[in-house]
Formats: structure tokens, sequence, C-alpha cells
């Protein structure tokens, strides 16, 4: 197993350690180490994906794993924040259901191409995990009441952006991908 690939399933185990602070308000700062542990994550994405290119270590594997990792995390970190009042059910499930749909098809076309992201995909998790940094933060600052305003307004732009980004990317993944849809 490659670096890239490697990267890519610590990304995953990152995810228990995550959940668990983020979800476990005993624990003196729970929102600081959960905000780092996803922004290691999150890191570990863009360092994958440079490793595979930059020394030829792009791999089947890694194509279909790495995207995975991405929504898992995502979709976890909103699950979360559904348990602690920290966003409706609406949005998560909107950005559920186009993660559940893109990976179904990812699966179901694998063994007759791998469907790579997008500029909109990436730009889609470049929010949705921007959006997710943004409200542990504040979560954190509340919490140890270190902020004198409540930044609802913000996160809500924030949540809007990220469902729109989320919807738009389906389309055009539906659109670009419509030939192979048609076959399957």
């Amino acid at each position: 197993m490659n670096c890239a690939n490697k990267l890519t399933i610590f990304r995953i185990f990152l995810i228990f350690p995550f959940v668990f602070f983020l979800l476990t308000p005993a624990i003196k700062n729970n929102f600081l180490f959960s905000e780092l542990i996803f922004l290691l994550a999150c890191a570990t994405d863009a360092v994958d994906g440079w490793i595979a290119r930059k020394y030829g270590q792009v791999t089947h594997f890694g194509k279909v794993l790495d995207p995975m990792a991405d929504k898992i995390l995502v979709i976890c970190g909103l699950i979360c924040f559904i348990k602690l009042g920290m966003i409706g059910a609406v949005p998560t499930i909107i950005v559920v259901v186009r993660e559940l749909m893109v990976v179904s098809v990812r699966l179901l076309a694998a063994n007759q191409v791998v469907i790579v992201a997008d500029i909109f995909g990436k730009l889609k998790t470049i929010l949705q995990m921007t959006c997710i940094v943004f409200m542990i933060a504040c979560k954190h600052c509340e919490k140890k009441r270190l902020i004198f305003f409540r930044a609802e307004g913000l996160k809500f732009v924030l949540i809007v952006w990220m469902v729109f980004a989320t919807v738009a990317s389906g389309i055009n993944y539906v659109w670009k991908n419509r030939k192979l849809l048609k076959e399957l």
C-alpha cells in the first residue's frame, strides 16, 4: 500500500476521535480537540492527493476510497451537528442524499470506469469542510465565552452556500455522467 492510500485510511480512522470529542461535552476543550482532529483530516485530504499525483501513486483504490473518506467525514460531522442542535435535519439530508447518490453511481460504474471528482466536486468538499470548521470554532468560542456576538447569520449563510454547492455539484455530476448513467 502506498503512502497516499495510507493517508486516506488514516483520515478514515480520524473520524472516530473527531466524533468522540465533538459529542463529549464533559471533556474540557472538546470542541477544540474535535476541530484540530478535523483540520488534520482535511490536511491529509490535500496531502494524499498531492503525493499521489507528484509521485505517481494514483491507484484505483485511492480514486474510490479518497472521495469516500471525505464523504464519511463530512456526513459524520453534520449528523453530530444535528445532535448538538447546530444544524437542521433538512440541510444534512440534502448533503447525505447527494453524497449517497454519487457514491452509488461510482460503485455501480467501478468495473467500467473510475469517475474522478471534478472542480465542482472539489469546491463543494472545500465549502463543506470550511462550514464544519467554522461551526465547530463558533461552538468552542461560545462554550469558552470567547465570542461577544452570536455568529448565527454567518453560520446560516455558510450552510446555505454549502447546500447550494452540494446540489449544484450533484446536478453537474449527473449531467456530466448522463451517458454512463443511461448504460447502468
